[in-house]
């Protein structure tokens, strides 16, 4: 290749780096001013974390939360909100939607005092110590989910993320920018469903602990309901007592079920890999 050719070839190459490196350039523009902006009374929270041999950023977290007044709130978000249709065709997951509203059982049940169940949770990391949840009960949300460019192995993304609430005379909420590796990569990821909650593996291992713990206490009390109702000859309160002792079996023996195909699935991957390996001394001798 003579001189020319090389020149022309390096300055294509600079070109492109820009869209290489920043597939989200329209979301990381508006959130860098964004968080420049005195108006929006924001406060910040910062957490990464680097592989301590290799440098490597393996998480990240940054929310920006704000409360913005007067009128200029809904120009401020619509900005917000045009930067993520900008950059929609480069994400692989954009996504939008109204706060999540507590379910008729959490109402009716113990639940009724933790009802602030966010419709998404974004991963941090591997996902197994943070999360970040958005579409709280009364706000609105969108994110969208960008592969890392610069990780060959396409095992990290970036979320780009914002909520918010619109109140008479302020908008707040928060941004959020998370690196974490993708869903379907992060070790034992599984998620089940039981009674409107969405929960993973170590939120199962921590729900069969509370239950195990707490299981005397809740026979203790669904036998003193079904007695105080069979004294009171209430056939109402005698169906609600066995219903609490139904749900409580259900959602053990779910769990239990739950946490048996994580173990069978984790025996299956050790066994691959154990494979792999043995394979792999077999070609090196």
């Amino acid at each position: 290749m003579n001189h020319f050719s090389k020149t022309i070839a390096s300055g294509l190459l600079l070109l492109a780096l820009p869209l290489a490196t920043t597939a989200q350039t329209h979301l990381k523009r508006a959130f860098d001013d964004f968080a420049r902006n005195n108006s929006a009374n924001v406060q910040k929270e910062f957490y990464q974390n680097k592989d301590p041999e290799t440098g490597k950023k393996t998480a990240q977290c940054d929310i920006y939360r704000f409360k913005i007044p007067g009128r200029q709130a809904q120009s401020i978000v619509g900005q917000l909100k045009e930067a993520f249709e900008q950059d929609r065709d480069e994400a692989y997951t954009i996504a939008s939607g109204d706060g999540r509203e507590p379910t008729e059982w959490e109402k009716k049940s113990w639940a009724k005092f933790n009802t602030r169940q966010p419709a998404v949770t974004m991963a941090v990391g591997d996902g197994s110590s943070r999360s970040i949840g958005l579409g709280y009960q009364g706000t609105k949300y969108i994110y969208s989910l960008f592969l890392d460019p610069q990780d060959t192995e396409k095992n990290y993304r970036y979320a780009y993320a914002m909520e918010w609430k619109e109140e008479s005379d302020t908008i707040s909420g928060k941004l959020v920018v998370t690196y974490a590796l993708r869903q379907e990569k992060r070790k034992g990821f599984r998620t089940i469903n039981i009674n409107g909650f969405s929960l993973d593996d170590s939120q199962l291992d921590a729900i069969e602990s509370m239950m195990d713990s707490l299981q005397p206490t809740l026979s203790k009390i669904s036998e003193w309901g079904e007695k105080y109702a069979a004294e009171m000859n209430n056939d109402e309160l005698r169906e609600e007592a066995a219903k609490v002792r139904k749900e409580v079996a259900k959602i053990r023996e779910k769990t239990a079920k739950e946490k048996s195909i994580a173990a069978k699935e984790a025996r299956k991957e050790a066994e691959k890999k154990a494979a792999k390996a043995k394979a792999a001394a077999k070609r090196s001798n």
